[in-house]
């Protein structure tokens, strides 16, 4: 079995020795999968989360895709593959990819700066709100936006006009306001609104029918479920906003992440840019973790992994795939926070047992979230290696798997 299916399973299931399958065959791969759907509904049950949407991309082809628990506590409905979930800022990437195309089809450049583009009386009153209270603003480019360097902050204080962090461009600082600056250029450049734009740019051509920035599909669409537990009222009239309003489930997404792997409907240039380092970060430590244009990018032994998490007061989900392997991993829950914490169980196994992520000297440096408001580090022993475990901020947290001085 290929090394991100490993990864994964080791993330949900810890230690579950079982499905730590290497052979090729397809007997393995049914005993790896049937493994998996035993052990998932029991992950779900520890960490309270009702439903989830799960796909499995190998060698870029979708493998595998289902659906567990119920997408409505009261009712008992099941989640089924057809179920469509929040899924939050994993819509970034996607809207990254449509204007990507744009720039091949030379509607948009990625370094041209939004107000050379728009007019400033359409932004003054589309989002500023108001006049412009900051020239550094005027600086701001798609590119700075797609790979969080434009400087804006991740959402505004509605009391306030909108300024900048920092002069834009100089370094990383995740923004959801600058996505949706970007979006307000893409509308005002199409003539059309930007879930119209989107379906026409990805969700039409990959197949995407379960995916959408509007509420749609009602029927279909799962309950979701607070910190506490509590169902979370749907706000059916809300504005598409590219940031965090995305709807999908983990078969649609699988279908996006399939074609961001093949390269699909972008220039070789392009679809080079959107998987390269745009900006350094400090997660995980220096080096250790850049933004690409839609996506983090992780360097690890194993390569470059690109990952999203997605996170709201509703839901939580998760992508991490490999460029050079071809392998990637999504899924969807439907209640805050609880889904990210599934990536506990990846720590809790480690700690437990022998068991290694893969079996090369260096341990992998994986990104996933996890939801605790603070720093910590844990070291511990693993199959003799040293690791160190260390939780790193920035709206959203992230696991780090470092190799250490044995002597530390």
């Amino acid at each position: 079995m290929n090394f991100l299916i490993r990864s994964f399973f080791l993330l949900l299931f810890g230690t579950v020795t079982t499905i730590f399958l290497y052979a090729q065959d397809n007997n393995s791969k049914t005993y790896t999968i049937t493994s998996l759907e035993q052990k998932i509904p029991l992950i779900l049950d520890s960490v309270s989360i009702p439903g989830i949407s799960v796909a499995l991309i190998n060698m870029d082809k979708l493998v595998w895709s289902k659906g567990f628990g119920v997408s409505n506590k009261e009712t008992g409905i099941k989640v089924t593959e057809q179920t469509i979930f929040p899924a939050a800022s994993l819509g970034k990437p996607v809207f990254a990819y449509a204007v990507l195309k744009m720039v091949d089809k030379g509607k948009v450049h990625l370094d041209s700066t939004i107000t050379s583009s728009v007019p400033l009386d359409y932004l003054e009153e589309k989002f500023f709100k108001g006049k412009l209270a900051d020239q550094d603003i005027r600086l701001i480019t798609p590119r700075m936006i797609l790979s969080h360097s434009s400087g804006l902050p991740n959402w505004r204080n509605s009391n306030e006009p909108i300024k900048t962090l920092f002069k834009p461009g100089d370094k990383y600082s995740y923004s959801g306001e600058g996505y949706f600056l970007l979006q307000l250029l893409i509308e005002y450049i199409m003539k059309e609104p930007i879930e119209k734009v989107m379906q026409d740019y990805v969700f039409k051509p990959l197949a995407m029918d379960n995916s959408t920035y509007l509420f749609k599909n009602i029927a279909r669409f799962t309950s979701t479920y607070g910190n506490d537990g509590k169902v979370v009222s749907i706000q059916t009239d809300e504005t598409a906003n590219v940031a965090h309003t995305f709807k999908t489930n983990a078969t649609d997404y699988a279908r996006f992440i399939i074609a961001i792997l093949k390269g699909k409907g972008l220039r070789t240039n392009t679809f080079k840019d959107m998987l390269s380092p745009q900006v350094a970060t400090d997660i995980c430590g220096v080096g250790k973790v850049s933004w690409a244009l839609g996506f983090a990018i992780q360097h690890t032994p194993q390569g470059d992994a690109f990952f999203q998490w997605g996170k709201s007061p509703n839901a939580s989900a998760y992508i991490i795939g490999f460029k050079e392997s071809k392998n990637a991993i999504v899924y969807f829950t439907n209640i805050a926070n609880q889904g990210l914490r599934i990536g506990e169980k990846m720590l809790q196994g480690i700690h437990s047992t022998k068991y290694i992520l893969y079996s090369v000297k260096n341990p992998l440096i994986l990104g996933l979230p996890i939801m605790r408001q603070k720093f910590f580090d844990l070291v511990y022993s693993v199959a003799g290696n040293r690791v160190r475990t260390s939780l790193s901020h920035s709206h959203g947290l992230i696991l780090c798997i470092l190799q250490v001085p044995s002597n530390e």
